[in-house]
């Protein structure tokens, strides 16, 4: 018998400390991304409180499916996709809810020169525009930009393909004009972009900043952009090149933003509570991150 208790003991002290802490399934993102950086950072604050398991996915739009379905307790999603995520199931509108803003994440516009496009109201049919993969997030800020105007942007082809393969379709210019792209500033795929177009000079950042996709609101009433710029300088080796009159490109933002599943909260409240203190103590190092690439 004293040997059981001793054994026993044993075994208590080597469990992890999280071990009767709960556990909270976390989606983020594709490996290597800012929504994948964002979980390790609140895993790695949430240890000896709750367990977070971190679960990959493709994107904004998968994880809303997975936080709906109930295979994720809470997940990182693009603002926008959110909303035209409760438009398209209006159902599901009691069962999310928002945690908090991350950061903010600004819509880019990659054109080939030749096009002479300066603003994405310059699209019109005949026009390519590549919006990256299906259910990821620039495909679902482009179902956005359709809501808000279909007239205008409702007949462009697109085509769902997106990174360095993207890029040099808009850089030969033959079987895509544009390329959107949604991330924070200074995002290490913009900057590599930025460093490709000083090399081909072929390409443009074309402004984003539609008024009327400004006006778009959720299935709550809230605005789901705000119109901005990215600042003079971000990308200065071709898309901001510096002059006396500045370089700054007119853009619209949306959030990156933490949302939870409203029976898990319900159910997990304590969890839950552990698992947002984790998502603060995790935003100074996920903004140096995200930021990092314009510093």
């Amino acid at each position: 018998m004293r040997g059981f208790l001793l054994a026993a003991t044993a075994l208590c002290f080597a469990m992890p400390a999280w071990a009767d802490a709960g556990r909270v399934r976390f989606c983020t993102g594709p490996e290597g991304g800012n929504y994948d950086f964002t979980g390790i950072q609140t895993a790695q604050q949430a240890r000896g409180a709750v367990n977070i398991e971190l679960v990959r996915t493709k994107g904004s739009m998968d994880n809303l499916d997975r936080v709906a379905a109930g295979t994720c307790d809470a997940a990182i999603v693009q603002s926008d996709a959110h909303g035209v995520y409760l438009k398209q199931h209006p159902g599901t509108l009691l069962n999310i809810e928002r945690g908090r803003v991350l950061y903010p994440e600004y819509v880019h516009l990659v054109c080939n020169k030749s096009a002479g496009l300066s603003k994405i109201t310059g699209l019109r049919k005949g026009l390519t525009l590549l919006v990256g993969a299906n259910g990821g997030g620039s495909a679902t800020t482009w179902e956005s930009f359709k809501l808000a105007d279909p007239k205008r942007y409702g007949e462009i082809a697109t085509l769902p393909v997106g990174g360095k393969r993207g890029l040099g379709m808009v850089d030969d210019g033959k079987d895509a004009t544009c390329m959107l792209y949604v991330a924070g500033l200074g995002a290490t795929s913009m900057v590599e972009a930025d460093a490709f177009a000083e090399t081909s000079g072929n390409l443009t950042l074309a402004a984003t900043d539609d008024s009327d996709v400004a006006k778009l609101l959720d299935a709550k009433g809230r605005p789901v952009y705000q119109k901005t710029s990215i600042p003079s300088g971000t990308y200065s080796r071709a898309f901001q090149t510096r002059s006396l009159t500045g370089s700054s490109v007119g853009a619209i933002s949306t959030s990156a933003i933490v949302i939870g599943s409203v029976p898990f909260i319900e159910e997990n409240e304590a969890a839950y509570d552990k698992f947002l203190a984790a998502v603060n103590r995790a935003i100074p190092a996920v903004l140096e991150h995200v930021e990092g690439g314009r510093k």
